[in-house]
């Protein structure tokens, strides 16, 4: 009997151990597991974290997360006239940027390029000046500059000669590109038409045409044949590899070609009808890649809707289609980007759901009757 409890406390022993053994391995084990759950919650978090940063700042990592605010950026602290003396005592361009508080897209101007270290750090040895168009002088210098809308930047020689009018609505990239360029001692934009018009024009400048603010310019303001025919000779003589200039200059004829269609100058109206078969061409140069989407981001998100009837007018029922279904697929692009701030997504949200009823065609147009078919593609379902 004593010899049988022997054995029955030595098998308690045994199985104590075998469960004291067990539990430590169990804790160990839920030790490590928790050790590589939290490297890789630390790694998640940190991962988050530069997303958040990058999604803060704008520009999809090529903006710093260390914003500058209006007091810290470098302006000159001074009057124009003074700016003007400076530069051409020292012989340094300048840039001016005539805005107002009270502008929006002056205030995404500031958001997204003003506030940017890289941008201040391209200016390099440019003196920049910011001519509130609320003060006292500005309508004065408004006027010397032929500068009326709100924003117009302005690059200028020592001189304080016009060099170039750049483009609005540029983002923090597209900037510095158009700075780099301007840097090089490049010529007026009079000199770059001339050098356009008898071919002795560089990939270079062509590209830097491609950011003009032609609507700012006077001498470009309003519609004409020669403004068209410049703008075509751009896209037509552009490198294939520039794709995002490519593309929004094909943006700016798309656009110019839907309001010639209606236009009583009889020169503006015949080119319309004859670029009638270019608009599938232009169409694909601003839909091709990423690259293209994001450069004639403007176009797609604000004026596509309102031109669409008159793109596909002549078209099949199936090309009216893949010209829906590329639109549709360029906004969802946008949407994932994040360099767009919330107000161009918000102008994204409020297109591509739409009906083709909605963009003014007829209710038995073939589109129309394609789009609410039960064999229409599944990624269009949700129009």
């Amino acid at each position: 009997m004593l010899n049988f409890l022997s054995k029955k406390i030595d098998a308690l022993h045994k199985y104590k151990m075998r469960s004291i053994l067990q539990g430590v391995f169990f804790l160990v084990l839920i030790g490590c597991i928790h050790s590589g759950e939290s490297e890789q919650n630390i790694q998640l978090d940190e991962g988050q974290h530069k997303e958040k940063s990058l999604i803060k700042s704008g520009t999809n990592g090529i903006a710093s997360a260390e914003l500058l605010p209006h007091s810290a950026q470098p302006w000159f602290r001074g009057s124009v006239e003074e700016a003007f003396a400076k530069a051409q005592k020292e012989q340094k361009p300048m840039f001016l940027y005539w805005g107002a508080i009270w502008c929006p897209p002056c205030n995404e101007l500031k958001s997204s390029v003003f506030n940017q270290p890289l941008f201040w750090r391209e200016m390099g040895q440019t003196i920049p000046v910011f001519l509130d168009g609320d003060d006292s002088m500005a309508q004065h210098w408004g006027e010397k500059l032929d500068v009326s809308g709100y924003p117009t930047l302005l690059f200028l020689n020592s001189q304080g000669e016009e060099v170039f009018r750049i483009a609005t609505g540029l983002s923090l990239e597209e900037m510095i590109l158009v700075l780099k360029y301007l840097g090089n001692n490049v010529p007026t934009i009079e000199a770059l038409v001339a050098r356009l018009e008898s071919k002795k024009i560089t990939p270079t400048e062509l590209s830097l045409l491609s950011y003009l603010s032609w609507e700012q310019k006077s001498d470009f303001a309003e519609m004409s044949i020669r403004k068209l025919k410049l703008i075509e000779n751009i896209y037509t003589t552009l490198p294939v590899a520039m794709v995002a200039e490519r593309s929004l200059v094909a943006a700016r004829l798309l656009e110019y070609w839907a309001t010639t269609q209606d236009s009583k100058d009889p020169e503006e109206h015949i080119w319309a009808e004859q670029h009638q078969s270019s608009v599938p061409l232009w169409f694909r140069s601003m839909t091709e890649n990423d690259a293209a989407i994001f450069a004639s981001r403007l176009t797609l998100i604000y004026a596509i809707k309102p031109i669409f009837p008159s793109m596909i007018k002549f078209l099949s029922s199936a090309d009216a289609l893949d010209y829906k279904g590329r639109w549709i697929a360029s906004l969802e692009t946008l949407k994932k980007d994040k360099r767009l701030n919330t107000h161009r997504l918000r102008g994204i949200c409020s297109q591509a759901r739409k009906p083709a009823s909605a963009m003014g065609l007829a209710i038995n147009h073939p589109f129309n009757r394609l789009m609410s078919s039960r064999s229409r593609p599944s990624a269009w379902s949700r129009l």
